[in-house]
């Protein structure tokens, strides 16, 4: 059996303008901000245009961001408006704030849209460190100008390595897939115990969806379950042979799996899957004793050992044991 499976913890930790603020949510993402002087908007409107552009997203890093700006005070005024707000698939998120045209994404879509040479050098190896430190970058563009640049550094949950080392042991390999940058998920995955060959990185749904899709035809090594959160997830969670969404994920994630945790504690995955092993194995052992006691009756029938009552009551107390197993 393979589990792909989500393994971080988002804490968030917000860097502003020198100052520091600590708040807890349900994902704990530690932000760094660097904002660009040669924009003319203040800190407090990037920050409140990129709040605005977040809390319209259902992605739990996208709201664990717009919660951090309203932490710093910022209030979104309430005559701004998103219109025309759509997810742009492994890339970010595109919206209107009046007539201004914002995007909020990473390398990948500003490269496309051809406003990433507008960074400096400086800007560049800014952003190269972060990368190298494990961090996720992102970037926030008003009117086709980059106004700042952040990096989210996922923490492992408590949980993972003890989850992930328990799959092991039941032999269940375990991959990681993420469409986080190859730093990243290097580090989180080492922290959670697996191999570099089991990590896979910077990755699109539909590329998800491929890999799931090869694990389940390709490896002739049993069922494939998928567990994720966000909505890049949701095609990988439908073709998986069992798909299980976190509890604090996205809405689309929830709908297209078979399986939805209360809460997003990897242990009440562990829980389910034994659970789940648990009953398969006591239908096979009811199963086999129900069709043991049946043969061993006919079998005193044959020899003529055995009456009408004898049947009946192997019947009955068969049907009770498998009942009370």
């Amino acid at each position: 059996m393979f589990l792909v499976t989500v393994l971080r913890e988002r804490k968030c930790k917000w860097l502003s303008d020198g100052l520091t603020t600590s708040y807890a949510c349900h994902y704990c993402v530690h932000a760094s901000f660097y904002f660009y002087t040669n924009c003319r908007l203040l800190i407090e409107i990037r920050l409140e245009y990129l709040a605005l552009m977040e809390s319209s997203s259902s992605h739990p890093l996208a709201l664990a961001l717009a919660q951090a700006a309203r932490n710093e005070n910022v209030t979104v005024n309430k005559n701004l408006k998103v219109s025309n707000h759509s997810l742009i698939e492994g890339e970010g998120i595109v919206g209107n704030v009046g007539e201004l045209t914002v995007y909020v994404g990473n390398e990948r879509l500003f490269k496309r849209l051809d406003i990433f040479k507008s960074i400096s050098n400086i800007d560049v190896g800014i952003s190269d460190t972060w990368c190298k430190n494990g961090g996720t970058v992102g970037y926030m563009s008003i009117d086709d100008d980059i106004v700042c640049m952040y990096c989210v550094q996922d923490a492992a949950r408590e949980e993972s390595r003890e989850v992930v080392h328990a799959f092991k042991l039941m032999g269940i390999e375990t991959v990681m897939l993420t469409g986080d940058n190859r730093s990243s998920a290097l580090a989180i995955g080492r922290e959670v115990g697996l191999a570099e060959e089991d990590i896979r990185s910077e990755l699109l749904p539909k590329e998800k969806l491929d890999i799931i899709t090869e694990l389940r035809c390709g490896n002739g090594k049993g069922l494939v379950l998928m567990v994720g959160d966000g909505v890049n997830d949701a095609p990988a969670l439908a073709i998986a042979d069992v798909g299980v969404a976190m509890g604090a994920g996205a809405a689309l994630a929830m709908e297209t799996s078979d399986i939805t945790l209360m809460d997003s504690n990897l242990k009440k995955l562990l829980y389910s899957v034994r659970m789940g092993q648990k009953t398969n194995r006591v239908i096979i052992e009811n199963i086999a004793f129900s069709f043991a006691a049946k043969a061993i009756v006919m079998g005193f029938t044959f020899a003529g050992m055995a009456s009408l009552w004898a049947a009946i009551g192997t019947d009955v107390g068969a049907m009770l044991i498998v009942t009370l197993n």
